[in-house]
């Protein structure tokens, strides 16, 4: 006998429209949760690497005690001068970091969050290379000039609105140094993070005369080798040359220890290791009390295939290829409106949520692989179909 030529699995589930109805809205709920979790992660370790991603160097030189690259203590610049001993180095620069708060746009007393405040020299060697956008950094020449980054939580935008408008935004920041009066003449795409609400670039000038920093004193310093220099083999001889309380590594390696830190080292990556945890266990409970209901009420009917012919292997693949079915059809809702989610959380934080393929991949198999779960504890009720019952 052959039972191969009729689609069974979906015939059952057409058949059991509200069931069907209520898996499908299940699976699209675990879809979206796991969007979430996944989507939220992504864009929290993406968003805290956009800073040292867009710094132009190809290594990169900090203090040994460095924790993470958005918050390095500072180190002499006579480390990162050194090292243009090396005949692989072709240039350096230094990168100083420190935060202020800048004046309320609405003319009120009060003054807004944090912002991070990077400042570098000016010069043939262009310290910061932002994708996708041509900041005006030579106005940078000028002193107290600052670049706004356009993409900066919602509060400023009266001020990115003045400067997307062409106006020279005359305004009051404060830092560790006092109150001090600043041009915003231009602006640049980067993006804040849950660490700072905006970032704003100027001269390695004006950052000293305002946050009143010794320029021997450097948080960052850029390393840039020449073309086909072995990078692995000179930063081994760089850290060999060079005191041990500074330290250099690779760009892609700095980009890595990053995203580990904060993953597996900051409380909001533990969060969002047992936010995903949790989603998981909750669409294999729902998705299994959903399935063993669908068994339950139909168990004549598989007891009825089983006096036919059918084997108890035949039936596990049916019930399996009916999650597999539940998967596609709540994936595909639960997409699109994560999509939406996405965008609007987007707009609303200035935060980057992305649905890259990786991310969209990663959910589609956790679903396929959370429906095969439940189906498989779901299954064991399959035992109870005896086709002596239909006689009794």
């Amino acid at each position: 006998m052959r039972f191969g030529k009729t689609p069974i699995a979906l015939q059952q589930l057409l058949h059991q429209k509200t069931q069907t109805f209520a898996a499908a809205l299940g699976v699209m709920f675990i879809t979206v949760l796991l969007f979430m979790q996944i989507g939220f992660r992504a864009g929290f370790l993406d968003t805290l690497t956009d800073l040292p991603a867009s710094l132009n160097g190809d290594l990169f030189l900090l203090s040994s005690s460095y924790v993470t690259v958005l918050r390095p203590p500072r180190f002499n610049h006579r480390g990162l001068h050194s090292v243009l001993a090396f005949d692989e180095v072709e240039s350096v620069s230094p990168i100083y970091l420190s935060v202020a708060t800048m004046q309320n746009p609405n003319g009120d007393q009060g003054f807004l969050r944090k912002i991070q405040v990077v400042g570098f020299p000016i010069g043939k060697h262009q310290a910061i290379n932002l994708v996708g956008s041509e900041p005006p950094l030579e106005k940078l020449s000028h002193s107290r000039v600052f670049l706004i980054d356009d993409r900066s939580r919602k509060e400023f935008r009266p001020i990115l609105e003045k400067v997307a408008a062409g106006e020279k935004l005359i305004t009051e920041i404060r830092t560790s140094n006092g109150q001090h009066q600043i041009s915003i003449e231009g602006s640049f795409s980067l993006g804040a993070n849950t660490s700072t609400n905006a970032h704003m670039l100027t001269s390695d000038m004006t950052f000293m005369e305002l946050f009143g920093r010794n320029r021997e004193d450097v948080n960052i310093g850029l390393i840039r080798l020449k073309p086909g220099t072995d990078s692995e083999a000179t930063v081994k001889a760089l850290n060999d040359y060079l005191p041990k309380d500074i330290v250099v590594i690779e760009k892609h390696e700095l980009l890595e220890n990053e995203r580990y830190h904060y993953e597996f080292h900051s409380p909001i990556g533990l969060i969002f290791r047992f936010g995903l945890g949790g989603a998981i266990v909750v669409g294999v409970v729902i998705l299994y009390q959903i399935l063993f209901q669908m068994l339950t009420k139909y168990l004549r009917d598989y007891a009825t295939m089983k006096a036919i012919g059918f084997s108890q292997g035949m039936l596990r693949i049916i019930v399996l290829k009916e999650a597999l079915i539940l998967a596609i059809v709540g994936f595909l809702p639960g997409l699109a409106v994560s999509l939406y989610i996405y965008n609007y959380l987007t707009i609303a934080t200035s935060l980057r949520f992305t649905m890259s393929s990786e991310v969209g991949i990663a959910v589609m198999v956790s679903i396929c692989m959370i429906c095969l779960v439940s189906a498989l504890l779901a299954i064991r009720k399959l035992s109870d179909a005896d086709p002596a019952d239909l006689f009794s």
